[in-house]
């Protein structure tokens, strides 16, 4: 099983008081212009995913990146989001399946005109068998400069 979550990616002024730009800060994005995401509902299995997910709205959650030990299912031993937790996340678990079997990626395109010193943030948890083969990249490109690896 392999399996990341995501919940919220900011980018802020390095010096500055507060978020430029956002997605899935508190289920709420800021000067997001595009988001694309090519694999969203792409897997036939439930328990595989690549997506922004969210409690009691998305029709389908890999249950992996669930932790539902505290009342849903007290025996739950997987999982990273709490039961509690309704926010909007972006998950990921077992995206090298009988669908697809290469890398995938979601684009996100934000609105950061006027900004200077940016820093980038990325709220993010991962539990699972994760093969070595394995790999998560989060990379960017200001206003179609070259594509620089931020996380890798």
């Amino acid at each position: 099983m392999l399996m990341a979550v995501l919940p919220l990616a900011a980018a802020t002024p390095a010096l500055a008081g507060g978020p430029v730009a956002f997605d899935m800060v508190g289920s709420a994005s800021q000067n997001l212009t595009s988001y694309t995401n090519p694999y969203s509902g792409a897997f036939s299995s439930a328990a595989d995913g690549f997506d922004k997910y969210q409690r009691s709205v998305s029709p389908s959650i890999p249950y992996a990146v669930l932790d539902d030990s505290l009342s849903i299912y007290t025996g739950d031993t997987l999982g990273i989001i709490k039961d509690g937790n309704t926010d909007i996340f972006f998950g990921v678990t077992d995206t090298e399946n009988g669908d697809n079997s290469g890398p995938i990626s979601a684009t996100w395109v934000f609105d950061i005109s006027g900004a200077s010193d940016l820093s980038l943030s990325i709220d993010m948890g991962a539990m699972g068998d994760f093969e070595t083969a394995d790999y998560f990249t989060w990379e960017y490109s200001i206003d179609g400069g070259a594509t620089q690896t931020a996380f890798a």
